[in-house]
């Protein structure tokens, strides 16, 4: 009956065309063009009739139950299903490694429409145990209705060939895969991250699924395409109205909330309810022909019954139109929304990667690369890390050659226009921000191709590489080895029987393996798929029994080891791991890298290592390096002894670390920035650090404001407390916001904090989180739903800095066990020797400068050390197990051993470290300016509408906390890149008489890359003023994406406290200044427990240093040190006017001794103590007059600012 129907209408049109035509004849002109013309059209519609009801008697209604029973026939619960064609099949290999790399170890289907060979099928289940290979095809073709019997996707395998060898191989995949959540993927696709934390969204999680966008372009083609016929309608639209959804209603979706939008185009009557998700595509609204990219997809068949049984009816035998879309990509996409389903896209648009960059770093062209598709709703330009690309290209971009940039991510819903309307073609994405790809990004494309170099499988029959030739690497790369002579010698494909002949070719084997794989880089040897072990020139091959002979040698010899159990792979090292200890060993000595601590990561990737043939070298051969060095204690070739290197393993296989922390003491540190996030991890810290045992009394806490600050807070508590710290726990936030400061202050406190804990010789914790939004923040604080305090950053924190004192207190007892000088420590196993008072004096005087070379105590006077002792031990300390469990966002920084001193009680008169006696107290601002000097360095560039309010506001803030006006030093310079110079010139100009300094200024991202640069050099310019000063200096410089972000943090007035975070940022920098001057004040005095100097000869204290400022003494009776309690002498009156010293070591002071003993001091600035300054009439006290130096300095830089 349906035939009879469609042969009607079919008749009926003929009919209408011929009445048509004959009006034309008897009113045209030209009567017999118009006859021709219309029997052309009446055989286009016979013809058209005819394959209609071809299609009727050849198709039929499928049924849906069928096609889900067919869909339904799941084993396992997750995997991977990746089509492969001879064609693409090596590259396809070499996605599979890559994903191994990234420890995904979910099962994959390898499906095929009878077009792989049978020697890529081998190879796949010879690497890959857990690959399933199989001929989807022929499974199409078996598949029948089981009530009807009748065929459900084509009728013959030939058929089914027909159908299926194209882009729809990747559907019928999906519906035959034995997998209930799929991973759908396509070979070319090259990953910068693992996918794995993609199951976890909370898109994939409520919805089953997970799209990804395509390029906005094509408006009038696939699904925005309007025929004459239907002008009005796209064919999307027309498509969704003539497809029944009846059948399929009695299958399962995942509810989605009823659309709330109103469709901006004219809407054909559907018989589904729209989402709001359609009605605001681009494809809807018409700008765009394409809407979904199917490189990498999610879908989960047990959870969207309704949409995998629709997806199933495109392609199966119902004779109806196949969906308007360019090949598979959106027949997914519209399944689920005719479904009436749940369904998700990612956040952000495809961006573009290419070479090709136009019109001013605007404009580039190339291929999609696309981001890890949630964002912070909350963030307003929230930044998107590169997930994958998908492009043919990846094997034929050369990096070294042509640099490689990429675009920064977009909202899904952004668009500025087609590419063609601005003379561009379809690849250019304009009007976006462009960067260059960083090393880690630069890292995948290496790994890959390296990967795909290793699946090149060689066919000895046809003598060519089977596979397709654009994904061939560059030709120079392959052909850059030179094969020796003996290569083509057929003898040489052959064991020898005789042993002394074949130990010789096992040896020229072996040096022909190593060659090649250094040349190549390459890391793993294949045996027995290796193009080595055949020449196709010479038509010769080695058998399996000759291959295996060749890699049993090779591990024999200690230049490889298999990879795992099937000995498929073999590890090949052209370095045997005891010769790369060796140079490991000699690169640390040569480089003063000897007693400190490095992980594996900065020893393999690190700047240090940079240039040297151990950056870069491949992990695991690494850590066998540093076995080597931790087993052998023994001479090395230079007759240097060899210390027992501490090696801590990966997570996992690290012991137990010991986690009491009686008797150590603690400093915590964190910021009131993110103030809920870093409350809870401090929080969690002090309470695990309590918990372990250490005590209320240890635990020296410090606020500051925000993350920058942290590196100055940590120097200085280290250099005041009076306990010799055994770690410090740095905490707090950072989160991608508007501006790119995030970037470069996180770099920047990263690095300080472990140059500082090199420096002072104990191990600081780094607890800053990094975050790409608020959600994973506090995901990390243990803030999340259902998250407990034990799941806070802050515990393992806390547990890291006990394990590292501990053992930074072990690797320190060894180094005293070894040294064999006269320090006064009592804890080393010194020799003893017999000092005459005047020695000890001699020593005792020179001891504020001299330092042991072994032991690196100061005060030491011994010259008798070991010659082999000098080069001690070598700290190799692999990734500790903090923050492993919780992804990126916890780092540790692990210092180098410290020299420990004896604790002793509080003393008297010394200001103390800030102490919050109550968990999750803040400490308040201490803001009063009074007697405080602030310098402000600021930029003319944008001047007038970011700088100048910004130190007005800065001003108005410092005068309003008490600070005098002629104490707030404005100087200005160029740009922001002059700001480091300027500071530091200032800091050395007045010496001591500043407090604090804040460096104000602005760089706008503009059309070239010197952005990036200059911006993290200003940052890491400012942040070294702070490690190497006194002084603090205050980070004031916008790096804004945008003028318009810049002239916001300028343009809002007011207090920036409580939730206000839109205020003149001034006020905040004011703020910080003032309080990092109080702190710079109140930890200025040393650890001096005495009150005067003490004359006790081997006084252990540190007032023998240079640097120590006691105040003059004030006792009538004798004076005891509070230290030792040896005698003392009263301070002489004669104290210098500017810090009350007699035996002063001021640089702008100088002492002279009177024949009566008493001293008289003599400022260079204003003459002797009696007199009074030209300048300033002070008298008796510290002259607040600047030196004519510092004057011409000053004059010369107001010159420069007017």
């Amino acid at each position: 009956m349906a035939s009879a129907m469609a042969n009607g209408k079919s008749k009926s049109t003929a009919l209408t065309w011929w009445r048509a035509s004959s009006w034309v004849v008897r009113t045209w002109r030209f009567r017999w063009l118009a006859l021709v013309m219309a029997a052309m059209v009446g055989m286009r519609v016979a013809e058209f009739a005819i394959g209609k009801l071809r299609t009727r008697m050849m198709y039929w209604e499928v049924s849906p139950s069928a096609l889900w029973h067919v869909a339904s026939q799941f084993e396992e619960p997750r995997g991977i299903v990746l089509p492969l064609f001879d064609e693409n099949a090596a590259l396809g290999l070499s996605l599979i490694q890559e994903l191994r790399l990234m420890d995904v170890h979910l099962p994959i289907e390898v499906p095929h429409c009878g077009d792989l060979s049978t020697e890529y099928r081998e190879l796949l289940l010879e690497d890959n145990p857990d690959v399933r290979v199989y001929d989807v095809c022929q499974e199409a073709a078996d598949a029948v209705d089981p009530v009807s019997s009748r065929k459900l996707f084509c009728a013959n395998l030939g058929h089914c060939h027909s159908l299926f060898r194209s882009f729809n191989i990747k559907v019928i995949s999906l519906i035959f895969s034995r997998f209930a959540e799929v991973m759908l993927l396509d070979a070319d696709t090259m990953f910068f991250q693992s996918p794995m934390p993609l199951w976890d969204t909370a898109k994939y999680q409520s919805s089953g699924t997970l799209f990804f966008h395509d390029r906005v372009l094509y408006p009038e083609r696939q699904l925005g395409k309007r025929t004459w016929l239907s002008p009005v309608f796209s064919q999307m639209q027309n498509f969704f109205n003539g497809f029944d959804v009846r059948p399929f209603r009695d299958f399962a979706i995942v509810p989605r909330k009823a659309s709330t939008r109103t469709s901006a185009v004219p809407m054909p009557e559907l018989p589904f309810a729209p989402s709001d998700f359609l009605l605001t595509s681009h494809t809807w609204n018409l700008r765009s022909g394409h809407q979904m990219d199917s490189s990498l997809m999610l879908w989960s068949k047990a959870r969207q019954q309704r949409a995998t049984t629709m997806l199933a009816s495109f392609v199966a035998m119902t004779g109806r139109s196949l969906p308007p879309s360019y090949g598979d990509k959106e027949f997914y996409f519209l399944a689920c929304e005719m479904s009436e389903t749940l369904y998700a896209f990612s956040d952000y648009a495809v961006g573009s990667i290419g070479t090709d960059v136009r019109n001013h770093t605007t404009t580039l062209c190339g291929d999609a690369i696309h981001f890890f598709p949630v964002k912070d709703p909350q963030a307003a330009n929230d930044t998107g890390v590169p997930l994958y690309i998908n492009s043919d290209k990846i094997l034929e971009w050369n990096p070294t050659k042509h640099p490689l940039y990429r675009t920064m991510s977009r909202d899904q819903f952004f668009h500025n226009g087609a590419p063609k309307a601005r003379g561009l073609v379809f690849n250019c994405l304009f009007e976006a921000t462009i960067a260059r790809l960083n090393e880690y990004e630069l890292s995948a494309f290496r790994r890959r191709q390296l990967l795909h170099q290793q699946e090149l499988v060689w066919n000895a029959q046809k003598h060519i590489i089977l596979y397709y030739h654009y994904y061939s690497p560059p030709m120079a790369d392959v052909d850059k080895f030179s094969y020796p002579e003996y290569y083509d010698f057929p003898p040489f494909f052959t064991l020898q029987p005789v042993r002394a002949t074949r130990e010789k070719q096992l040896v020229l084997w072996k040096q022909l393996i190593l060659e090649y794989h250094r040349t190549h880089s390459l890391p793993l040897f294949q045996p027995f798929t290796s193009p080595l072990f055949e020449n196709v020139k010479i038509s010769r091959k080695m058998d399996a029994d000759g291959r295996a002979a060749v890699v049993e040698f090779l591990i024999r010899c200690g230049n490889g080891s298999w990879e795992d159990d099937t000995h498929t792979r073999c590890r090949i090292m052209w370095k045997k791991p005891s010769e790369w200890a060796a140079e490991i060993y000699d690169f640390a000595r040569e480089h003063g890298m000897i007693g400190n601590v490095f992980t594996v990561y900065e020893l393999y990737a690190g700047e240090e290592t940079q240039g040297s043939s151990i950056h870069g070298m491949e992990p695991w051969l690494l850590r066998e390096a540093l076995r080597v060095l931790e087993s052998e204690g023994k001479p090395h070739a230079s007759r240097h002894h060899v210390a027992q290197p501490v090696l801590v393993e990966e997570p996992g296989a690290v012991a137990v670390p010991r986690l009491d922390g009686k008797a150590l003491h603690v400093g915590l540190i964190y910021t009131r920035e993110c103030a809920e996030v870093v409350e809870a991890l401090v929080t969690a810290c002090r309470g695990e650090l309590l918990l372990k045992g250490v005590v209320r009394d240890n635990l020296h806490e410090l606020q500051v404001s925000v993350p920058f600050e942290l590196p100055y807070a940590t120097k200085r508590l280290l250099e005041s407390c009076p306990h010799k710290l055994d770690a410090v726990v740095v905490v707090g936030c950072l989160v991608k916001g508007v501006s790119a400061s995030y970037e470069f202050v996180g770099e920047a406190v990263t690095r300080a904090s472990m140059k500082i804990g090199m420096k002072h010789k104990t191990p600081v914790v780094y607890g800053v989180l990094i975050c790409r939004d608020v959600a994973q923040a506090r995901e990390c604080a243990g803030l999340g739903e259902g998250k407990s305090r034990s799941c806070s950053h802050g515990v393992e924190w806390a547990q890291t800095a006990i394990e590292m004192a501990h053992f930074n207190r072990k690797v320190h007892a060894k180094i005293m066990e070894r040294c064999r000088c006269d320090c006064h420590t009592g804890k080393s196993k010194h020799t003893a020797q017999t000092s005459t008072p005047s020695r000890q004096a001699t020593e005792s005087s020179t001891s504020g400068s001299a330092e042991c070379k072994q032991c690196r105590e100061k005060n030491c006077g011994s010259q008798r050390h070991d010659k082999a002792s000098e080069h001690s031990l070598t700290q190799l300390q692999g990734i500790l197990p903090g923050g492993a469990q919780h992804g990126t966002a916890a780092l540790n920084i692990m210092a180098s051993p410290a020299t420990r001193e004896g604790s002793s009680a509080h003393a008297p008169g010394v200001p103390q470290p800030v102490l919050i006696e109550r968990p999750g107290h803040t400490q308040s601002r201490k803001l009063d300016g009074h007697g405080l000097r602030v310098a402000i360095v600021s930029t003319r560039w944008y001047g007038q509408t970011v700088v100048h309010p910004l130190v007005d506001a800065c001003v108005k803030e410092l005068l309003a906390k008490g600070v005098e006006s002629d104490h707030v030093h404005r100087i200005e310079v160029a740009g922001a890149y002059e700001l480091p110079f300027a500071a530091s010139r200032v800091i050395q100009a007045k010496k001591d008489m500043l407090d604090a300094v804040v460096c104000i200024g602005c760089n706008v991202q503009g059309g070239t890359m010197a952005f990036e640069f200059v911006s993290e050099a200003v940052v890491m310019g400012i942040m070294k003023l702070n490690v190497k000063t006194d002084t603090p200096v205050v980070l004031g410089v916008l790096t804004c994406l945008s003028e318009v972000e810049a002239k916001a943090c300028a343009e809002a007035r007011g207090s920036c406290g409580g939730s206000n975070k839109r205020c003149n940022h001034g006020v905040e920098w004011a703020q910080s200044a003032l309080e990092m001057a109080h702190l710079k004040r109140s930890t200025a005095a040393k650890r001096c427990g005495c009150a005067c100097h003490c004359l006790q000869e081997n006084c252990k204290c540190t007032c023998h240093r240079k640097a120590c400022k006691c105040t003059a003494c004030s006792c009538s009776g004798p004076c005891k040190c509070s230290n030792c309690g040896g005698p003392a002498s009263r301070q002489s009156t004669q104290a210098c006017g500017r810090c009350g010293n007699p035996n002063c070591s001021c640089a702008e002071c100088q002492c002279a001794t009177k024949p009566s003993g008493q001293k008289d001091c003599t400022c260079v600035r204003c003459g002797p103590r009696e007199a009074s300054c030209a300048d300033c009439g002070n008298k008796q006290r510290e002259c607040v007059c600047p030196s004519t130096d510092t004057k011409a300095m000053m004059a010369s830089m107001a010159t420069m600012s007017m």
